[in-house]
């Protein structure tokens, strides 16, 4: 008979004995309500069928004899006999049978056994031979090398035999080699987690690190690789023990990795307020630690659709960490900086004194700032320059472009901030506006706007804001005219008043609606209403008598 039709044969008795053995356990179940279904765990037919793996198991591994090193020799014990199931097993024909020839006749439960069966079979050949009980192994003399390098090996046979698992059948917890041997012995267990605790810590803070590859610190790019080692490792194991095995080893590195992000941005932070600090160099420390918590963020919450689990929990607070990193950098820079070494602070204090002239020479250089905002200027292109040599846009170069893209937009949205609290006169500082003020004003926003191309979305309310405050007095009074003529028949008032608008939905949508026709798309009605309020030549054309 040909290898095709004798495999046609096998599948269709093995379908036959496993629809007899379904028919009993059903019969059973009825006669005794009570009983659970554990018979339905292992097939008669699969039991069948690793009969002969089991003759060559014991023949090789088990009975002793002096002319099989395989038998004698216990530390390597391990190894072999997983290597004889990958090579014989399933890179052999017994594998080959059950995968294309039972399984698609008999269903995934066939295959199921059948890997439940093999890893039980491993299981009988270290019981057999008292391999984590043998002196060699766990005894005062033995080599402690020896015990980590088998239960390393436990750990690559499970993950491997539950490779072969079918999609169907991997939502369910598969108990190992290393629950039975490892993870049920509390002695044992303990003292594996000690060595796991001690590894992770050895490797994450050893001194003899690399330089830093690219924008990303090697200590984040250790911790990554130890995070992803660590994951490997706990998915073998039942829930219960993965949960210990996180809590001992993973959660101490992740705790000691934070505080030693904390401690550098501490040390970054201090530098960085001091005169003289080399800015870009202190940048790129900043962008090493910011995209190392950005990498471990994305390794420790692994797939996005995968159930919620406790490392992508710690993953997400990673994220947070990120955020804050990227905003504590900002936020020094620009308060620093830029306000306090950049001079930043004396232009805003002297805002109050641009905007209310009218005495300005607005023949001078419409291309070049406000002297005041030179070092400024130095300053934040500084900053921005050594940005955009890397990236501004994180798809074009990875998890690396995280850092300079994230930076540029937090800088950005802050400069703007301090320049849009001018415009809107956020700390009654500029209670006044003229023209000539106003169009000087709104040529250093623009100017300071154009460095953050091609994204200056952190500017588009300000430069409408600035835009606005530097209309022509003819065309800003007639839409100043048409918004009031929505709340009172006349001039009388001059001062327009919010509320009016706040308070009734549609009064603020026509009056939205004529700032969005001007071409002001950005612009809150509240900050023109501010602005019309500070617009003083406004009002000085406002007719006598009314």
């Amino acid at each position: 008979e040909s290898p095709g039709n004798a495999r046609i044969t096998i599948a269709t008795i093995c379908n036959y004995l496993n629809r007899l053995q379904v028919v009993h356990e059903q019969l059973i179940l009825h006669l005794n309500p009570d009983k659970t279904n554990d018979m339905s765990v292992r097939s008669d037919f699969v039991l069948e069928l690793c009969k002969p793996i089991l003759e060559r198991l014991r023949y090789h591994f088990v009975e002793q004899n002096n002319d099989r090193i395989t038998t004698t020799r216990t530390d390597r014990l391990p190894e072999w006999l997983f290597n004889y199931l990958k090579e014989h097993v399933f890179e052999g024909g017994p594998w080959d049978l059950v995968l294309d020839g039972i399984g698609p006749v008999v269903g995934d439960r066939a295959v199921v056994g059948f890997i439940r069966e093999i890893v039980g079979l491993a299981q009988w050949v270290l019981t057999q031979r008292n391999f984590f009980r043998h002196t060699s192994v766990v005894g005062p003399n033995s080599n402690p090398s020896v015990l980590c390098g088998a239960i390393e090996q436990l750990l690559l046979f499970d993950t491997y035999a539950r490779d072969y698992i079918p999609m169907s059948a991997k939502q369910q917890p598969q108990s190992g080699l290393a629950d039975a041997f490892l993870a049920s012995d509390e002695e044992l267990w303990e003292w594996w987690l000690g060595k796991e605790h001690e590894w992770a810590t050895s490797t994450l803070f050893d001194t003899q690190m690399e330089p830093p590859n690219e924008l990303l610190s090697p200590r984040a790019e250790m911790f990554c690789a130890l995070m992803h080692s660590i994951q490997c490792k706990a998915n073998v194991f039942l829930p219960s023990s993965k949960a210990s095995y996180l809590g001992q080893v993973a959660v101490p590195a992740y705790t000691q990795f934070l505080d030693a992000i904390h401690q550098s941005s501490t040390d970054l932070r201090g530098l960085l307020s001091q005169k003289n600090c080399d800015i870009q160099k202190n940048l790129r420390c900043w962008m090493e630690i910011i995209n190392g918590t950005q990498m471990a963020s994305l390794v420790l919450i692994g797939d996005v659709n995968a159930p919620d689990n406790d490392l992508s929990r710690v993953g997400r607070s990673m994220e947070r960490l990120r955020d804050v990193l990227v905003d504590e950098f900002a936020t020094t820079f620009v308060e620093n900086v830029l306000m306090e070494q950049a001079k930043l602070a004396s232009y805003i204090m002297r805002c109050s004194h641009l905007l209310s002239s009218t005495t300005i020479d607005l023949l001078s250089d419409k291309q070049s700032l406000s002297p005041d905002l030179h070092q400024f200027s130095i300053m934040l292109r500084k900053v921005l320059t050594f940005c955009n040599n890397y990236s501004i846009d994180t798809k074009a170069k990875g998890p690396l472009g995280f850092a300079p893209h994230a930076i540029r937009i937090a800088v950005s949205k802050l400069v703007a901030e301090k320049f849009l609290e001018i415009a809107l006169d956020a700390h009654g500082m500029t209670p006044d506006v003229e023209l000539d003020g106003a169009i000087i004003f709104a040529r250093d926003v623009q100017l300071v706007a154009n460095m953050f191309i091609p994204d200056r979305s952190a500017f588009l309310r300000l430069v409408d804001a600035a835009k606005f405050m530097a209309t022509p007095t003819e065309q800003l009074l007639a839409l100043r005219d048409a918004i009031t003529g929505l709340v009172m028949d006349g001039p009388e008032q001059q001062m327009l008043d919010f509320r009016y608008f706040s308070l009734d939905n549609t009064l603020f949508d026509e009056a939205t609606s004529m700032l969005r026709a001007k071409g002001y798309a950005n612009l809150y009605l509240e900050d023109a209403v501010s602005i019309l309020n500070r617009r003083k030549d406004c009002f000085s054309l406002i007719p006598d008598g009314f």
